[in-house]
């Protein structure tokens, strides 16, 4: 507490300090000191920077931030914007959802399916429900016993597997008793050993003892499965038994992005509405990943038990009609792999070697999310559906603005406010953030203070609110579980974040919901005036450092 109060001093000195920034003009500053200041003007205007004593670096930032789905509902963003007379695209509206296509790969697919799965129920099973519920068979596992499983919604696609591994039932201090089985594709059982389904297990559930990825994701996030009164869905068993099952999720392994593991709502329906659901409170982990690199299929389980979480917590015990936005349940999922990373001894998506470092390590880091954010800085923040083209890309760019947020809005707490909460659109991101800061924020604030804190990553001044970097690990206790956030300098990763600049190539391509930062000035050291134009929906931010 002590030091969020310092903090948040901290962060109003800060901007109290660029109070006159009101009028267009920056004053002298402190020397090594930076300055934010969000601009309220439009259309075109003249803008003069005064660097004082100091020479200082002098970014502008152009933000639209709209979220609307339908263009039409929208003041049209249209023109460029210019800094003396030189065009930069203007941050475009979402296209009409209509527009976005089918999805056409199986984890696009599943995402669209786990984001409104009753959508996909049979008519006549939507309204001819059975009376009593279906207990799912996952309580009897053992080891041993062969069963079939289905890897499609229907059972066109099946394969026979073997359990290897139940650890369970373990009873929690709390009196709750959970069970964990692992089964193996037989067709794919020389992936794995009895000892790495062993590391496996110890790394999900252990048998004794807390520090696994059960005990700290529902730490944060709440239980995957529990009491509903939907007997379209499946109960959970006695045992209260989550299921991994380890096959191959990809047709080839060589260079390119793979699957790595996913978990599909369809198992938590019962066989009834959906002839292809194992019936199960489970999800699929590829072997041949698992043989190949361990720590990264550590880090999914983190990652997929997440949106097994949030699918229980959001749609099913706080009925909202349909599953949360892609980019928001993905940047859960990533948040809370950050947030375990130093438990699992990973890099995690922070990408900083070696994982017991908590600073923001050296520079040309190529690992993590960042590399691509930094080729892609300009990309759409809020993509709401896979159908509108969710890659690597904007994984990147939502683990970037997610990461920002969750170092700034509470930790842990602000992931547990977005997962446990009705809203499954960006009020959900805004009231954690909210809840947290005291003021009333807005995608808008939230997308321009984040742009600054980007500029701002590579020193560890910076103030709450626009902080990446605190030169080591903030920690964080919650229900018993301690978690650690390392530091991050966006500017340490290869390739690094280069902003535009008249020199540097203006994409032809604009985006809704994102920031394009622009170098408008190198070590200025005399008052400049730089005439601007804003179309209508763009706002700016000027950042000197």
């Amino acid at each position: 507490m002590r030091a969020r109060i310092a903090a948040l001093a901290l962060a109003a000195a800060f901007l109290v300090s660029c109070n006159p920034l009101l009028n267009g003009t920056l004053p002298g500053g402190i020397p090594g000191s930076a300055f934010v200041q969000h601009v309220p003007y439009s259309g075109s205007f003249s803008y003069t920077v005064d660097p004082g004593a100091t020479p200082r670096d002098v970014y502008f930032v152009f933000t639209n931030p709209s979220l609307s789905q339908d263009a039409a509902s929208i003041p049209t963003v249209s023109g460029s914007i210019s800094v003396n007379g030189r065009s930069i695209p203007a941050p475009a509206p979402q296209p009409l959802a209509s527009g976005n296509g089918s999805p056409g790969n199986v984890t696009d697919r599943i995402a669209e399916f786990n984001r409104n799965p009753r959508a996909f129920l049979p008519a006549p099973s939507a309204s001819a429900r059975p009376s009593a519920q279906t207990v799912s068979p996952a309580g009897s596992d053992t080891v041993g016993t062969v069963a079939t499983f289905y890897t499609s919604i229907d059972t066109s696609e099946s394969l026979t597997a073997t359990c290897q591994e139940v650890v369970g039932p373990v009873t929690f201090a709390d009196g709750r008793v959970r069970t964990l089985s692992i089964w193996v594709d037989n067709a794919d059982a020389g992936d794995v050993t009895a000892d790495t389904i062993s590391s496996l297990a110890d790394r999900f559930l252990l048998g004794a003892g807390t520090a696994d990825i059960y005990h700290w994701d529902t730490a944060v996030a709440g239980e995957p499965w529990g009491p509903h009164n939907d007997s379209n869905l499946v109960a959970w068993d006695a045992n209260r038994t989550v299921t991994i099952l380890l096959t191959h999720l990809n047709s080839g392994y060589g260079p390119g992005s793979v699957i790595v593991g996913y978990f599909w709502a369809k198992d938590n329906f019962t066989s009834a509405q959906f002839s292809g659901s194992n019936q199960r409170i489970m999800f699929y982990i590829d072997s041949h990943e698992y043989a190949a690199n361990e720590n990264v299929v550590y880090s999914t389980l983190a990652h997929e038990f997440q949106h097994m979480i949030q699918f229980y917590q959001k749609q099913v015990l706080r009925g909202a009609s349909t599953g949360t936005d892609t980019w928001i349940n993905e940047m859960c999922s990533m948040l809370m792999e950050d947030l375990v990373a130093d438990n699992l001894e990973v890099e995690g998506p922070r990408g900083v070697t070696p994982w017991s470092d908590g600073s923001a390590g050296g520079s040309g880091n190529t690992n993590g999310r960042f590399p691509q954010f930094n080729q892609s800085s300009n990309t759409s923040l809020a993509v709401t559906s896979t159908g509108a083209g969710f890659g690597l890309t904007q994984y990147a760019v939502a683990y970037a603005f997610g990461s920002w947020l969750i170092r700034n809005y509470g930790g842990p707490g602000l992931l547990t406010r977005i997962v446990q909460c009705p809203q499954t659109d960006s009020t959900a991101v805004v009231n954690a953030a909210t809840a947290w800061s005291g003021t009333t924020e807005t995608m808008q604030s939230l997308l321009q203070r984040w742009a600054a804190a980007v500029l701002l990553s590579d020193r560890t001044s910076a103030p709450f609110g626009y902080r990446y970097n605190a030169g080591g690990w903030t920690s964080f206790s919650v229900g018993g579980q301690t978690f650690n956030l390392g530091s991050i300098n966006v500017f340490n990763y290869s390739p690094t974040l280069t902003p535009y600049s008249s020199s540097v190539p203006i994409p032809a391509v604009p985006y809704y919901s994102s920031n394009v930062y622009f170098k408008a000035a190198t070590a200025l050291s005399a008052p400049a005036t730089f005439t601007l134009a804003l179309p209508a929906g763009t706002v700016m931010s000027v950042v000197l450092k």
